[in-house]
């Protein structure tokens, strides 16, 4: 293609929306058109004219390499980056790149997303994106190094081995509010960005690297280039149509407006919301029910934690296939809306939920198509698809990782048993944050909050139980006739076994075994003995079993009356 070409096409494109031109949302944007005044490094091996760099190394065996700051003295970007370590912000990076040939082990491409310095070497504290393998089986992979070490965090699913595709756009971002880096790949004229393979849930690199690196407060980080090989003809075939770093560029498709009237909408009074389709962390899958009970339905709650209003139409739900991602779309229709701390469970068939769960029906909708969930776990995705007969990015909202081995260890039998996220505003792709649905709420809950929600402890919270009243009257007069142990969030996901002694230490009754708990609860002593017997005046002991899912053990003591 030729130059007045390739610039026809930018105008095209910038014109259509489909390729910003100077995008604001950008710390840095370079599309080559003014020099490399902005950059350090082998300047003098490159060419840049008319939004185009190409590479004119040494004819010979060479290492070339450039470098552009991360700007931070204004104070806009000190508090972007502040939001950065925080984990509220994200981080996009984006290569316009054309290789005239294909890479190999000896002739490689490094795209270096964030450096501790202007000079790519072995001491410095670096991540990036390499391309060229032993045997051309080339696959984008990721790389953290520093002084002390270098190893690969991600290895992409895409295999390049053609000549055809070595023209492509390259996507990194960091999603710092769910510690987690996603590769998208796209054609040199499309705004359709695919993903590059499977997600990185990896924030202590970024972590990591902001503590590691002496940092002044001019600059963030280095972004840049290197290109290195060993065949004499490959001098002059690296070349780039632009670069970029900075904020995650916002979709912008077409908003649907949506009316709620009155109570019913589960929005307050009459209300109009101009929805979006949603984007990556809007939505979050909650909770998963892959094994269930003969005769009985499979699930995928979501939920809206966030503050804004989002229509489930072109939602879809994704699991890896022979040939990469099969998506099922969940509903046909176009007015199902999500309002702020929403929950809608999608299940095969609706009419199979097993009706001892504790849920909420009209929460609890038949899937347009569902997919197959592996029943030993496996990486499940929440999307947002362009329309039918449309173009357009597919938008990743969640992802997250369930396996049968996240249950809790002391159940017997997991099958009927939903795995719930612990914390929706926390990544799902490790074990930490699922737990088996507890046994006080029926081992799932569909379509309702989670019996493990974790809600920010008040500072009057109790640790473990309460015991409510401490003096029992067990004479049906309707007052103070039982004794109520109850506990909070605190000990979601705990198992507990209760048992009854006297104050001779002689047991009385055992109130229940390895019962496993949920969020809060209850459980109602009606102060009788193994026998049904009322139990006698004087003072008694409650001993609980506590234990917790790593397998930590606690004897707790506590005591009570009967008057």
């Amino acid at each position: 293609m030729n130059m007045v070409a390739k610039k026809a096409v930018r105008f095209l494109l910038t014109f259509a929306g489909l390729l910003p031109y100077m995008p604001l949302w950008a710390q840095w944007h370079d599309s080559f058109e003014n020099g490399l005044e902005a950059w350090h490094g082998s300047r003098e091996y490159f060419i840049a004219d008319s939004a185009w760099l190409q590479s004119r190394g040494p004819e010979k065996k060479s290492v070339l390499s450039l470098s552009r700051a991360f700007n931070s003295g204004r104070s806009e970007d000190l508090d972007y980056r502040l939001g950065l370590e925080r984990g509220d912000s994200s981080l996009c990076f984006e290569f316009g790149i054309s290789l005239q040939f294909v890479p190999s082990s000896t002739n490689t491409l490094r795209l270096y997303l964030m450096g501790s310095d202007s000079v790519w070497s072995d001491t410095a504290t670096v991540l990036y994106l390499h391309l060229g393998q032993k045997g051309g089986d080339n696959r984008w992979q990721f790389f953290y190094q520093s002084k002390d070490t270098s190893f690969m965090l991600w290895e992409g699913e895409r295999l390049y081995t053609k000549q055809s595709q070595m023209d492509f756009r390259l996507r990194a971002v960091y999603l710092a509010d769910s510690s987690c880096w996603r590769f998208y790949h796209a054609e040199p004229l499309s705004s359709v960005w695919e993903q590059e393979g499977g997600s990185l849930w990896a924030g202590h690199t970024v972590a990591d690297f902001f503590k590691e690196t002496a940092i002044d407060r001019q600059v963030m980080f280095y972004s840049g280039i290197m290109a290195s090989y060993q065949t004499a003809s490959r001098f002059d075939k690296y070349a780039f149509t632009y670069m970029q770093a900075g904020r995650l560029p916002e979709p912008n498709p077409s908003g649907i407006v949506a009316r709620f009237v009155g109570e019913a909408s589960g929005m307050a009074g009459d209300t109009i919301c101009l929805c979006y389709p949603p984007s990556a962390g809007s939505l979050a899958i909650n909770e998963v029910l892959f094994e269930p009970r003969t005769g009985q339905s499979r699930f995928v709650e979501i939920t809206n934690p966030m503050d804004s209003v989002f229509c489930t139409a072109n939602l879809a739900l994704g699991v890896m296939g022979d040939k990469g991602w099969k998506y099922s779309r969940l509903r046909k229709d176009h007015f199902l809306w999500m309002p702020p701390g929403d929950y809608k469970a999608f299940a095969k068939d609706a009419e199979s939920i097993a009706p001892d769960y504790r849920q909420e029906k009209a929460n609890i909708l038949t899937a347009a198509a569902f997919p197959t969930l592996n029943e030993k776990g496996e990486r499940l995705r929440l999307v947002w698809l362009p329309p039918e007969k449309e173009t357009g990015d597919t938008i990743i909202v969640d992802e997250v990782y369930y396996s049968r081995d996240f249950h809790h260890w002391l159940l017997s039998e997991t099958k009927g048993v939903s795995l719930e996220r612990l914390d929706e505003r926390k990544p799902a792709l490790t074990q930490e944050n699922w737990a088996s649905a507890a046994e006080t709420a029926g081992y799932a809950t569909p379509g309702c909050p989670n019996s493990h929600r974790r809600l920010a402890r008040s500072e009057t919270e109790p640790k473990y139980f309460v015991l409510e009243p401490q003096v029992v009257t067990p004479n049906n007069d309707g007052k103070n006739d039982f004794l109520y142990v109850r506990w909070k969030a605190a000990l979601a996901g705990c198992v507990c076994s209760i048992t009854v002694y006297d104050s001779y230490g002689r047991k009385i009754r055992s109130l229940c075994q390895e019962l496993l708990l949920g969020a809060e609860g209850e459980i109602r002593y009606d102060a009788t003995d193994a026998s049904g017997r009322v139990l006698r005046p004087g003072i008694y002991v409650l001993y609980i079993d506590l234990v917790r899912a790593n397998k930590h053990h606690k004897r707790l003591r506590y005591a009570f009356a009967v008057g």
